[in-house]
């Protein structure tokens, strides 16, 4: 592979598993490469170890795709750190680099770091040219702007997805300042209680929410008045969640609603450390009366929920319900008959509610018979 000019036309590479690379070729010459995946080397320390004495020279001029990850020994991407490198790299995914020091990234708009060290995160900071998508996964010890590290001027920031921050107890207050933000996922951040108001404040143009198996999370707070935008809001495996807050009333444009309970097939990242043991949930958030404007609510995997609340038959909006793998829910509340726009009812894996509402002969049918659509699955 020393002749670079056989490779000249190559525009996708992907390395894997090369346990005894030492020394990758100079890939940032390859003058058509657009996708590179590097994978599994434990020996490589930087993606190219060649010299560009000329300025003018640029290292990977064409990439537009980068993935790395498991490169333990990492420390740059090219030896030569005063290259002009990645004019075009818009896509970057790395996973457990734990020595890698990022430089510069001019174009990078779609961002994703997974067990990766203080200094990429700090480093986050420096992409708020046209950064869009921000995953962030797996830290330990990180807790945001209390060690450098800073989401605030990221303001063209659409997208932002924080998992298994283990000592995430709020949200950074400064995104406050992400303006154009339009969806959040918080997922395995057992530390997390609330959501600060003054965070909230900011998230006007935020139109999905999500918030998974946080275990200790009790509060959305009366900010979420401010969210303005909202349309989706997704709430799974949150047992301290008691009551949505008063202030959801405000949110006009909520039409889509999950909420679900752990359910012992869920999704659990394979690397995960954090002990999570079950606690079946019994009861459904109150409050959600609250949101007239729903259109369409799916009450997932609540194991030992007995009953439905009576304020559903308050949703006069609702059009579609969806209730999944509840296994000891036995009836319908009677309020479910004043639903009179709702035109589609789905009941699955919910064993003794799926016979009740049997079309024309179960004891619950005629609760949900004004219902156009009617779908029961074992």
């Amino acid at each position: 592979m020393k002749s670079i000019s056989v490779l000249s036309s190559l525009v996708v590479l992907k390395l894997y598993n090369c346990k005894k690379c030492v020394q990758l070729p100079p890939l940032g010459k390859f003058p058509s490469l657009k996708t590179l995946d590097i994978i599994d080397m434990k020996n490589v320390q930087y993606i190219d170890d060649s010299s560009y004495e000329h300025h003018s020279e640029r290292a990977f001029a064409s990439l537009r795709t980068l993935s790395l990850r498991h490169l333990p020994k990492l420390e740059a991407m090219l030896r030569d750190q005063g290259a002009h490198m990645f004019p075009l790299l818009s896509q970057l995914t790395i996973r457990d680099l734990p020595v890698l020091s990022l430089p510069f990234l001019p174009s990078i708009e779609h961002l994703q770091v997974d067990r990766c060290n203080k200094e990429v995160l700090k480093s986050i900071s420096n992409f708020n040219n046209h950064l869009t998508f921000l995953q962030l996964c797996y830290n330990t010890d990180m807790v945001f702007n209390e060690q450098g590290m800073t989401m605030g001027n990221l303001y063209h920031l659409k997208t932002l997805h924080i998992s298994e921050f283990t000592k995430l107890e709020a949200l950074p207050t400064e995104l406050v300042n992400l303006s154009a933000l339009e969806e959040l996922e918080i997922t395995y951040c057992h530390e997390l209680v609330y959501f600060q108001e003054q965070v909230l404040e900011g998230l006007r143009s935020l139109r999905t929410l999500r918030i998974s198996y946080c275990e200790k999370f009790k509060s959305l707070s009366e900010g979420i008045q401010h969210l303005t935008s909202l349309e989706k809001l997704d709430i799974r495996g949150c047992p301290e969640l008691l009551a949505l807050p008063n202030g959801i009333k405000h949110l006009t444009h909520l039409r889509a609603m999950t909420i679900a309970d752990r359910h012992k097939s869920y999704f659990v990242p394979f690397y995960t450390k954090i002990p999570i043991g079950p606690r079946p949930c019994c009861l459904i958030p109150e409050g959600l009366e609250r949101v007239p404007s729903l259109h369409s609510l799916a009450i997932e995997d609540f194991d030992k929920l007995a009953s439905l609340p009576d304020c559903l038959g308050k949703l006069a909006s609702l059009r579609r319900l969806h209730i999944s793998s509840c296994h000891e829910l036995m009836s319908l509340p009677a309020s479910i008959q004043h639903l009179t726009n709702l035109e589609e009812m789905r009941i699955s894996h919910c064993t003794e509610l799926g016979k009740r509402c049997k079309k024309g002969t179960g004891n619950e049918w005629y609760k949900i018979a004004h219902v156009p659509q009617v779908e029961v699955y074992p």
